[in-house]
C-alpha cells in the first residue's frame, strides 16, 4: 500500500528578540555568506510592519537552499532533490554544516541573543490504491463514529513536551499532487482525475521552546543544535513507522 517514504524539505529556524533595524545588516551578512549564497534579495516593506516578514532572503548558489531573515528570525530553508528525498542522512548533514552559520549570522547583530531554535520536517508518504480507504482509517482515529462518507480531507495534530526540555509538534493528514497544463488558465479545476500522487503527508516541527518558556536562564546556543535535529529526525520516523503499520 504505502511507497517508501519522501523528504520534501527541512527547515532550521532559529528566533530572536526583534530587531527593527536588521537590513542595515545586509551587508554584513552577504560578506559572512560569500561563496555559498548570492547576493541577498531585499524585501522593500516598513520597518514597522509585521515582524515575521521577511526583509532579505539569500539563495544558495545550488539552488536548493534558502536563507530567509525577518526581524525576529533567521531560517534556513532545504528543499531537498529526488536523489536526496530518500536518503535523509544527506540532508542532515548538510543541516549540520550550514546551521553554525545562522548563529555566526545573529553574532553580527548588537545585543541579540538566540532565544529558541528548532527543525521542521515535511514528509511525504505515497499510497497506492484507493484514497478513501487511508482517509477513512484517519478520519476515525480523531472523529470517531461520526458520519465520514463524505470527508475530502483529514487533519491530525499532536503537541508534546519532549523530555522535559522540547516541543515534540505532529501532523498527519493526507495530501494530492495535480500536475498541470501550461496555459493562460487563471484558476485550475482541481479534479480528482487529474491526481498524479496521493497520500500521507507528515510535519515535525520539533524545537527547545518549551526550555525557553519554563527556564527564564535558558536561551539556545550551537550546542543544541545537533540533539534538536537527530531527535526531530527520529520523531519523525518513529512516525512514519506507525503511519505503516496502519491496517488500511
Amino acid at each position: 500500500m504505502f511507497e517508501y517514504p519522501k523528504y520534501i524539505r527541512n527547515s532550521y529556524g532559529i528566533s530572536f528578540v526583534r530587531q527593527l533595524s536588521i537590513r542595515r545588516y545586509a551587508n554584513q551578512f552577504e560578506d559572512l555568506l560569500k561563496g555559498n549564497y548570492s547576493q541577498p534579495h531585499i524585501i522593500s516593506v516598513p520597518d514597522d510592519l509585521n515582524p515575521e516578514v521577511p526583509r532579505m532572503i539569500f539563495d544558495s548558489q545550488h539552488g536548493f537552499s534558502q536563507i530567509i531573515i525577518s526581524q525576529i528570525n533567521v531560517t534556513l530553508n532545504v528543499t531537498y532533490s529526488p536523489d536526496w528525498q530518500e536518503n535523509i542522512s544527506n540532508g542532515k548533514n548538510y543541516l549540520l554544516n550550514r546551521i553554525p552559520t545562522l548563529f555566526d549570522l545573529l553574532e553580527k547583530l548588537e545585543d541579540t541573543k538566540p532565544c529558541f531554535s528548532g527543525i521542521v520536517t515535511l514528509v511525504h508518504l505515497p499510497v497506492l490504491g484507493n484514497e478513501s480507504t487511508f482517509i477513512d482509517y484517519l478520519s476515525k482515529l480523531s472523529l470517531g463514529q461520526r458520519d465520514i462518507s463524505n470527508l475530502y480531507d483529514v487533519h491530525l495534530k499532536t503537541a508534546e513536551v519532549y523530555s522535559n526540555r522540547f516541543f515534540s509538534n505532529l501532523t498527519i493528514k493526507n495530501y494530492r499532487l495535480w500536475k498541470f497544463d501550461a496555459g493562460p488558465q487563471v484558476l485550475p479545476r482541481l479534479s480528482h482525475k487529474k491526481v498524479f500522487e496521493q497520500g500521507i503527508e507528515i510535519i515535525g516541527d520539533f524545537n527547545d521552546r518549551y526550555m525557553y518558556n519554563e527556564n527564564s536562564s535558558y536561551f539556545t546556543d550551537p550546542g543544541a543544535v545537533e540533539e534538536i535535529i537527530t531527535t526531530g529526525l527520529e520523531e519523525v520516523h518513529k512516525t512514519i513507522e506507525k503511519v505503516k503499520g496502519l491496517q488500511l
